[in-house]
């Protein structure tokens, strides 16, 4: 819209225009996919490093019945907590440091 407002103000060669700004949308989606595929590594390490800690303690308590218990008690809520809260500002942060906007 805009290329065919600037051809009938200034004129010109309108398939040139249109060929330009065809040539940047394609370099625009060429170069969101390498960036894409570039994050990917960091995307992987963020699912890895949220999930080994459930997994873990899925594992510990089913190895070992009871042993988790005391995490459940007094101080062990305090330590649960932080760790949940800890994690969640770990998620934030990894997702800006993903996350590239352009």
């Amino acid at each position: 819209m805009q290329a065919l407002q600037i051809h009938r103000e200034v004129g010109g060669d309108l398939a040139q225009i249109l060929d330009t700004v065809a040539g940047t949308v394609r370099e625009r989606s060429r170069l969101r996919r390498q960036v894409r595929t570039l994050s990917a590594e960091g995307r992987l390490s963020a699912i890895i490093l949220f999930g080994l800690p459930i997994f873990v303690g899925i594992a510990v308590s089913v190895m070992t019945p009871g042993c988790l218990n005391e995490l459940f008690r007094g101080i062990g809520l305090a330590v649960l907590g932080t760790a949940v809260v800890l994690m969640t500002a770990g998620f934030f942060w990894l997702r800006k440091m993903i996350r590239l906007d352009f």
